[in-house]
Formats: C-alpha cells, structure tokens, sequence
C-alpha cells in the first residue's frame, strides 16, 4: 500500500513540476541553470530522507567499486542527464510532452531485464509494454495533427 501512495504521490508531483517549469522557462532563460537547482534541492532532500530512515554508518561507507560507479551513474546520467533532456523538451514541445515518455521506462525494463539478468517475459509484460507503445503512439499522432492555437 505505501509503495502505491507514494508512487501516486511521485506522479502527482511530477506533473506539478513539468507545469512550473514550463512557467520557470518563460521567465528564466537558463534551463540547464534551473535543471542543476533541482538537482541539487533533490540530493539534500533525499540525503536527509536517507539519514532520517537509515542511521547505520556502515551503510554510508562508500568504497572504490560497484557502488561508486552506480552512484556516479545515477547522479550523472539517470538523474541530471533526464532533467537537462526534460526541461530541453518542455521548452521545446511544452509542459504535455516529456511526462509522456515515462511509460517507456517499462518497455526499456522489460527488454533489458531478459538480455541481462534473464528475466523472463511473460504475457503481461508482452501486453503492457504493447499498450505503452501503442499509447505513446497516439499520443504522437495527436500531437502532430492538433490544430494550431489561434
């Protein structure tokens, strides 16, 4: 149940945030400038929920392996890598445009979770990750027919 409000919650709050930075974009020219910001603001914020739920210190201990790179990773491509790319398509296409491609996240799980870990792909995730394509399709197709604001 938590991990479905709060995934709920994350949702809400990312539509909330594509509309305030379509609004940041039209009055603060630096969009790679706000990206950093939020970034930022993300990692105290998520630095404090760590130490708030995990007081073990040798769970902070960080060493020279896996654990350095996947947190490289993270911060560097999967977190300041999607926002710089969000807020490039938001000025571009607008607020309605980058939260769209999130269900690919689903496709790409499901289609690298069987070449590298061997997971196998079931009739669910055949039918999910077809509505997802289909979906962001028509969103697509909808798009490039919608009629010019007059």
């Amino acid at each position: 149940m938590r991990g479905t409000f709060l995934l709920a919650g994350s949702s809400f709050m990312f539509a909330c945030w594509y509309l305030i930075q379509s609004k940041v974009l039209s009055v603060y020219p630096y969009k790679y400038w706000s990206s950093m910001a939020t970034c930022l603001i993300g990692g105290f914020q998520t630095a404090l929920a760590g130490v708030i739920v995990r007081r073990d210190k040798d769970a902070w201990k960080i060493g020279c392996d896996i654990n350095l790179l996947t947190i490289v990773y993270s911060g560097a491509l999967a977190t300041a890598g999607k926002y710089c790319l969000n807020c490039w398509a938001v000025a571009k296409k607008g607020p309605s445009y980058p939260p769209m491609f999130n269900p690919l996240s689903v496709v790409f799980t499901v289609v690298l979770g069987s070449i590298f870990i061997g997971d196998d792909i079931t009739v669910g995730s055949l039918i999910g990750t077809t509505l997802v394509i289909v979906g962001t399709y028509v969103f697509l197709w909808a798009k490039a027919n919608e009629l010019p604001e007059k």
